[in-house]
């Protein structure tokens, strides 16, 4: 074989060439190998993992329509019809005053501002300004169930929204502050929609769902609570009729909202 030495023991030495093409040899049968078996074993564990995940989600009855019930903040469309975003209550008592404010929806409390723990507790200045630094108590809830919705209400364009919002809020009893509070948040948060459907959910209802209570009580309260289902297309609603606030004494005044979908029945009474 050419390349090849024989000493004097009797083992055969190759030449350079064959050495290189030995070393190349155990490499690819040795090293390679090996690491392309434990390449090929971390891939298919991984699919595994994936293939089992996918499983149980789809035993469980949530891949069905998932990409597209997705809503921000990793909700369904189904659990956001159950959220009341943003109640801002506002406290006005007549003179400096500590005052206690105890939730109770029928749900849970998901978010706040300040901290809520079984209670707020909180001085609160003539002009409303709550420990020399909120105009407002701030929360969020999920309900236990949708909430019921009257039949009256208002369709409004999307781009009418907030002139809509400017000649109605007031009607309905918020201050300047208060209605400007109102439109910052809603007209940036409302997701796209050619048309909107308003309903204002009764009083009674409010107090049902989101229990409140207040100390000292409040002479006058205002629970301002809307329904927010977008629409493609133009619909007919009756007006409700709209009973006017008067602000007397201690003064609290409360709004907030729920966006409804069009994918689910409305519960309408």
């Amino acid at each position: 074989m050419q390349g090849a030495q024989n000493d004097s023991s009797g083992i055969i030495k190759f030449g350079k060439e064959h050495r290189i093409m030995t070393f190349q040899a155990n490499f690819c049968h040795s090293g390679f190998k090996e690491a392309y078996i434990t390449l090929y074993k971390m891939i298919m564990c991984s699919v595994m993992r994936v293939f089992i995940v996918f499983a149980l989600l789809t035993s469980l009855g949530f891949t069905t329509g998932f990409c597209e019930e997705a809503v921000s903040g990793g909700l369904l469309k189904a659990d956001l019809e159950r959220v009341v975003k943003k109640p801002a209550l506002y406290l006005y008592p007549e003179r400096n005053t500590t005052v206690e404010v105890r939730l109770g929806p029928k749900g849970r409390i998901t978010k706040t501002i300040p901290d809520y723990k079984d209670k707020w507790k909180v001085n609160v200045d003539s002009k409303g300004r709550i420990d020399r630094k909120y105009r407002y108590l701030f929360y969020e809830a999920q309900l236990d169930t949708p909430i019921a919705q009257p039949q009256e209400g208002w369709c409004v364009r999307s781009r009418e929204l907030g002139p809509w919002m400017r000649s109605h809020l007031p009607s309905f009893g918020l201050n300047s502050q208060e209605a400007q509070d109102f439109r910052a948040y809603w007209l940036k948060n409302l997701p796209k929609s050619t048309y909107w459907i308003i309903r204002m959910i009764q009083p009674e209802v409010v107090d049902d769902q989101l229990g409140l209570i207040i100390r000292p009580e409040p002479k006058s309260l205002l629970r301002v609570l809307l329904h927010f289902t977008p629409s493609k297309e133009m619909v007919r609603l009756r007006e409700p009729e709209i009973s006017r606030f008067e602000r007397k004494g201690f003064v609290s005044v409360e709004w907030g909202g729920i966006v409804g979908s069009t994918d689910r029945k409305e519960i309408v009474k």
